[in-house]
């Protein structure tokens, strides 16, 4: 098989899976109705009826969007190794890049499962907020953070098991594709300090609009 019809079908399953346990957290973890509740404090039942009809008539847009924003995430992820690489002197082709990218994102998938079953099984009461900021193994689910401000709790959110997993990945992939060791400078020189910068973006943002 080429190894560009490999990527597409890589990418192709990242969407389907990921529009799958979109779908399954809805149903499961009962997402409209945790909804309804959170705006049934703020809105009247007339404006709760329209924000729903207004959902529905855009609900094209989740099955839209998520490719896109896939594709522009691990396009860009590509290009940042590719970056590192550069700086290295790992000679590795854009496409060979977003494949190893694409491998590494399915363990995202797993965060998603395991929280959906986290909610299910085991912290079976909860708000829609508490649901949102919950990241599977990270120092937030471990912390006491009722003290902490929110623009701080992102990144205890990104201290997570997954996001050490995925860097992993990465550095064991462009170690394979290279037959060098130079994985792990390539990703701590390249996607270490993007990470950092959204971190410091996402802080600055939510401190602005909070």
């Amino acid at each position: 098989m080429r190894p560009q019809a490999l990527s597409l079908i890589l990418f192709f399953s990242l969407v389907a899976l990921n529009l799958l346990f979109s779908e399954a957290g809805t149903y499961f973890l009962k997402i409209n109705e945790l909804v309804y509740n959170n705006l049934s404090e703020q809105l009247t039942l007339k404006q709760i009826e329209d924000y729903f009809a207004t959902q529905a008539r855009w609900r094209w847009v989740q099955y839209v969007l998520p490719p896109v924003v896939l594709y522009l995430k691990t396009t860009i992820m590509a290009w940042i190794l590719a970056i590192g690489g550069f700086f290295y002197g790992v000679s590795l082709p854009h496409k060979k890049y977003w494949k190893i990218v694409l491998q590494a994102e399915f363990v995202f998938l797993l965060s998603a499962v395991f929280k959906i079953l986290w909610f299910v099984f085991i912290q079976t009461s909860f708000s829609l907020e508490e649901l949102q900021q919950f990241i599977p193994f990270s120092l937030q689910s471990v912390l006491d953070t009722s003290t902490i401000p929110l623009w701080a709790l992102y990144p205890l959110q990104l201290l997570n098991a997954f996001e050490v997993v995925y860097w992993i990945i990465i550095i064991l992939l462009i170690n394979q594709a290279t037959k060098t060791k130079k994985g792990f400078g390539v990703v701590l020189a390249s996607y270490g300090p993007a990470l950092f910068i959204w971190m410091i973006f996402i802080m600055f943002l939510t401190l602005n609009l909070s």
